[in-house]
């Protein structure tokens, strides 16, 4: 369907991954796995899908190393950890506390960002996937998909997330 390679991972401590769940683990395995495929197959054109915590990291790659990227794809994100808990998605933030700061990596994203939400997801509303879509320079056209909530975007019934993806 797709005619690609796909590699996925569970982030440290996730899945059957080892290790401890940390912003910085997070952003140091998807950097593994990206150095891992630019150096088994330098001639690949590399997009990233990140979902929901994934996309943080998602951000933070693709605004850091854009070489060899092609395009960011962004399933249910949100702005940063602070503003999903109780702030607003595009209000500023001035805390030194706040982590998985996508609200600021995704102005650096210099590829096409799509970012696909459902339209009833309660764990990050969709309001955070349309602030960043507000603050990434190459976003395409997002697709909401009403009915979808936080697990079952990727449902069968919801087969145009992953059309929407292919394109």
């Amino acid at each position: 369907m797709f005619e690609t390679d796909v590699y996925a991972f569970d982030y440290s401590g996730f899945g059957y991954s080892t290790g401890t769940v940390s912003e910085r683990n997070i952003y140091a395995d998807i950097r593994a796995v990206f150095d891992y495929i630019r150096a088994t197959r330098p001639e690949k054109k590399i997009v990233l899908l990140g979902y929901s915590i994934g996309t943080a990291a998602v951000a933070d790659l693709a605004a850091s190393r854009p070489e060899g990227l092609v395009g960011v794809v962004m399933v249910a994100p949100f702005t940063s950890g602070l503003r999903l808990f109780g702030r607003k998605p595009g209000e500023p933030n001035t805390s030194k506390l706040d982590r998985f700061v996508t609200y600021d990596k995704v102005s650096k994203i210099v590829v096409p960002v799509l970012v696909c939400h459902g339209g009833c997801d309660e764990a990050i509303p969709v309001e955070h996937g349309l602030e960043i879509v507000k603050r990434a320079p190459r976003a395409v056209t997002p697709l909401i998909i009403r009915g979808a909530d936080h697990m079952s975007i990727f449902n069968g019934k919801y087969l145009r997330t992953f059309r929407r993806i292919r394109k």
